[in-house]
């Protein structure tokens, strides 16, 4: 997640262009790019946005930390707020990711 201004400066860094998202009723960005460069596919994402009821609400982290992928830094929400984010979205796939996460986190 990036801001629309960040994105702007990022993709062409990468030699990336973005592409139109597909319509989605629980989530949407005003820009959408993947990264294929490190080893794993990277979404970068702007202006996102989840819905909720009736109402869009912005997804904007409050803490970040660096993980490396490869020779690459990339930069993701501290573990419990990606966990909070997840849950928030409620899909099994994302509830099922959030519990993963959880599963990291607590003690044996």
């Amino acid at each position: 997640m990036l801001s629309v201004a960040d994105i702007g400066r990022i993709l062409p860094q990468l030699g990336i262009e973005p592409y139109p998202a597909p319509p989605n009723p629980l989530f949407r960005s005003r820009v959408l790019a993947k990264w294929p460069g490190p080893p794993v596919p990277v979404d970068l994402m702007a202006g996102f946005e989840h819905r909720v009821g009736e109402t869009w609400h912005p997804v904007q982290p409050v803490t970040r930390q660096a993980v490396t992928v490869g020779a690459t830094i990339v930069y993701i929400p501290e573990r419990d707020e990606l966990r909070r984010m997840l849950e928030a979205f409620g899909r099994p796939k994302d509830l099922e990711r959030a519990r993963l996460l959880a599963e990291l986190t607590s003690p044996p």
